[in-house]
């Protein structure tokens, strides 16, 4: 159920602001901060207004004077909090898009080797299944390579892939005893996969391609 909500529309930009406003991101955890102090000012504010019909000057004037000295507070930490605010936000727009750029170096080795296992003869059903199984453990390595990274698949176990098909019951023991994470396992059956069922120049460059990836 919390991954049917979390799941986003087809556009790039609504994807990647919905997932940003969820509260495990940063942004979301922000904003969520931010929401919860403009709450507690309006609070306080409300407060203020509602002191004055109720209170005498003396504990009015001692209340109004503790509000100036937040107010002198606040405007030498608004200049500060801005320039952490700067600093953040350009952080995190390289880091958006150094993981955009590698996802697509990722995105394009997985290309290549999909194009390299796809162009081989296929004579019968078990070369048609061969391919399947690339196909399986490329869409795995990319999968995981993204896991950490995205606060909607964080959480995801290995049943929705056993259900979608990309992940067989005999390989979910061979995953959750990875020492590094799944990812090099897969990236083990894809050696393994190039051993077996390519030959000669085409074996060469898929080792070349699987080389770059794991790079």
């Amino acid at each position: 159920e919390k991954y049917e909500k979390a799941r986003v529309g087809p556009h790039r930009f609504s994807a990647t602001l919905r997932v940003a406003m969820l509260w495990r991101s940063a942004l979301g955890a922000t904003i969520a901060k931010a929401a919860s102090c403009m709450l507690v000012s309006s609070l306080y504010i409300m407060f203020l207004r509602n002191a004055a019909r109720n209170m005498d000057k003396t504990q009015y004037a001692y209340f109004a004077m503790v509000t100036k000295e937040i107010g002198a507070v606040v405007g030498p930490l608004q200049v500060a909090v801005s320039m952490l605010l700067s600093f953040y936000a350009l952080n995190r727009i390289g880091w958006y898009w150094s993981v955009l750029m590698n996802g697509h170096d990722v995105q394009g080795r997985c290309h290549d080797l999909a194009m390299l296992g796809g162009a081989t003869k296929k004579d019968g059903e078990e070369d048609w299944r061969a391919r399947y199984t690339l196909y399986r453990h490329l869409m795995l390595t990319f999968f995981f390579g993204y896991q950490p990274l995205a606060p909607n698949l964080r959480f995801l176990g290995f049943a929705p892939l056993v259900n979608c098909g990309l992940l067989e019951e005999d390989e979910v023991a061979s995953l959750s005893a990875a020492h590094r994470g799944p990812g090099t396992v897969t990236e083990s059956w894809l050696s393994s996969w190039v051993e077996a069922n390519l030959d000669g120049e085409i074996r060469q460059q898929s080792f070349h391609a699987l080389r770059e990836l794991r790079d």
